[in-house]
């Protein structure tokens, strides 16, 4: 497996959103060609004025290159792409940058298969974190929700995986694009988002006429509910229990073709 990371982790980068100085999300991406591979959901952002491009050492953690940009020349720069709802990509061109450099990963081919019990590594930032990890696994599982191809893998994905490259290990090969993690309690998270919005919502219209010992009780219920909603979406965040999804290629090599 160190053999796959030294060969992969040159071509991985972190995408960062910011926005005041502050940074909202994050995301992975890949080099492919002079050009950066990584999720539509990771590109797209209407809050973003500026936009982290960041590479590590073999170390993993040290940064090896570094571009900030205004979010205005980051999206100019997408070539191609097509929504989350659909095949989730896009494709960035970063010539004339220090990052049309980095090395391109390679593809699998078109008439190649993608087997069920292949072994696989992953790679991204997940969690926020600057350093690069790698994941390894198999291909559990494939579905097709028309159009769109997916491959599903037992292996640790997390927020922040996403647009990272799915590498078969064999080949070094890119045979995917992480898109998400999976989980089993993602409808009960929903169910319990929506009853805890439905509380805040009912406690925003309250009329703010009762007090207890000087305290306000739609400020106390409005602040409880905000505060649960928070940490709902911080637990759903953090779950994992070793399931992800990656996107087929079949729609981003269109491109290149």
């Amino acid at each position: 497996m160190n053999k796959i990371w030294k060969e992969i982790f040159k071509s991985v980068v972190k995408i960062t959103h910011h926005k005041g100085g502050n940074v909202i999300s994050s995301g992975t991406g890949f080099i492919y060609k002079k050009h950066l591979i990584t999720n539509n959901h990771v590109f797209y952002s209407n809050q973003t004025d500026e936009i982290k491009l960041h590479t590590v050492k073999e170390n993993g953690f040290e940064i090896e290159h570094e571009l900030m940009m205004p979010y205005s020349d980051f999206r100019d720069r997408m070539k191609d792409g097509i929504g989350e709802e659909s095949w989730d990509f896009a494709t960035i061109n970063l010539e004339s940058t220090t990052f049309e450099t980095l090395p391109s990963l390679a593809l699998i081919e078109a008439n190649e298969k993608i087997e069920i019990g292949e072994e696989i590594a992953l790679f991204g930032f997940p969690l926020l974190q600057d350093n690069l990890s790698m994941h390894t696994g198999h291909i559990s599982s494939k579905k097709i929700h028309e159009p769109v191809k997916y491959i599903q893998v037992d292996a640790s994905v997390n927020q922040g995986n996403s647009g990272g490259p799915l590498i078969e290990v064999h080949s070094g090969k890119v045979i995917g694009i992480v898109t998400r993690k999976g989980t089993g309690l993602t409808e009960m998270f929903d169910q319990l988002k929506n009853y805890t919005q439905q509380n805040l919502n009912m406690a925003n219209q309250m009329q703010d006429g009762i007090f207890m010992m000087g305290v306000s009780f739609k400020q106390v219920l409005v602040a409880s509910q905000t505060q649960s909603l928070q940490l709902i979406n911080e637990i759903e965040r953090s779950a994992n229990v070793g399931i992800g999804y990656a996107f087929e290629l079949v729609e981003m090599r269109k491109y290149f073709e």
